[in-house]
């Protein structure tokens, strides 16, 4: 049976992390639908959000050391010393930059509410990479309530995305879903994957995440240079950001570490469910705050 501190960290981390979703998901959408501003570039975002979480991440490494000269030494002898135990990181790390590459794609050409359907198939991707890696079996109730959650999302924003699937071109909508394919995919396999390393090792959830986005900036940064270079020496690396990027910033990297928390005293399953319930309320906060589109009631 868990002590009451784990119970208590696995359920403040699932709110945590199903507020933060839905708030990500409704500034994403507001931020990549904004015609009144230039359009930002989604990859330097995912960066910003990597340095963000490397900073915050070092912080907590040195605080929970207590003292500034040991921490740095304990990070030393985790990124230098044993960098073997770097290699296992460096899957994990570049599929979360792949994956959220994949989803300002995706948000970029489609609407929100086929955006917030689509990926909720990484819920069944998420099981069966479980099943795979883990050799962890879910019983015939934890199948039964993935399909039935994954249903009321359905049920919930149907309606309104055949209402607005006239306003959006085929071949947007196509390039949106295979981008959600491959992102759900990618989420599927990276989360299990880390979680397979956070519990099967002593290291503790702020070194992991300070490795996860020390290996991210630079890949990162090297999607963004690939990618987006010419337009960078255009308009520059921040050009169209806003308050509500920054935001999104600072939103994207807290998920990165409250993840981390569900991974160790969770598991994949919950941060799924987790990440469904924060759809159906971004679904209400989206119909009462914009009026965009209605709830299937």
């Amino acid at each position: 049976m868990e002590t009451s501190p784990k119970v208590w960290i696995k359920c403040s981390s699932l709110i945590f992390l199903t507020c933060q979703t839905s708030c990500l998901i409704l500034l994403m959408r507001v931020s990549r639908t904004n015609h009144a501003s230039e359009l930002y570039l989604a990859s330097t975002v995912v960066v910003c959000s990597e340095i963000l979480k490397l900073i915050l991440s070092t912080i907590l490494v040195l605080l929970q050391e207590g003292h500034v000269k040991r921490g740095l030494s304990l990070i030393y002898n985790q990124m230098i010393v044993q960098h073997k135990d770097m290699l296992h990181i460096l899957i994990p790390s570049t599929l979360y930059i792949v994956q959220n590459n994949l989803l300002y794609f995706a948000i970029s050409h489609l609407n929100a509410v086929l955006y917030q359907i689509l990926y909720q198939s990484k819920i069944f991707t998420t099981a069966i990479f479980m099943i795979l890696l883990l050799n962890q079996r879910l019983h015939s109730t934890q199948w039964f309530a993935l399909l039935l959650l994954s249903t009321g999302i359905v049920l919930t924003q149907l309606p309104s995305s055949y209402q607005s699937k006239s306003n959006v071109e085929f071949h947007s909508n196509l390039y949106g879903f295979i981008a959600i394919l491959f992102a759900s995919i990618t989420s599927g396999f990276a989360g299990v994957y880390l979680e397979k390393i956070f519990k099967g090792t002593p290291t503790s959830i702020w070194m992991r995440n300070l490795q996860l986005a020390l290996i991210g900036v630079p890949i990162g940064l090297l999607g963004v240079f690939l990618k987006d270079a010419s337009e960078i020496r255009t308009s520059g690396f921040f050009n169209g950001y806003t308050p509500i990027v920054w935001v999104i910033v600072i939103l994207q990297a807290c998920g990165g570490l409250a993840i981390a928390f569900v991974m160790r005293y969770a598991d994949n399953i919950l941060k799924g469910f987790s990440m469904g319930l924060s759809v159906i309320l971004s679904t209400f906060i989206s119909y009462f705050l914009f009026d965009d589109f209605a709830p299937n009631m």
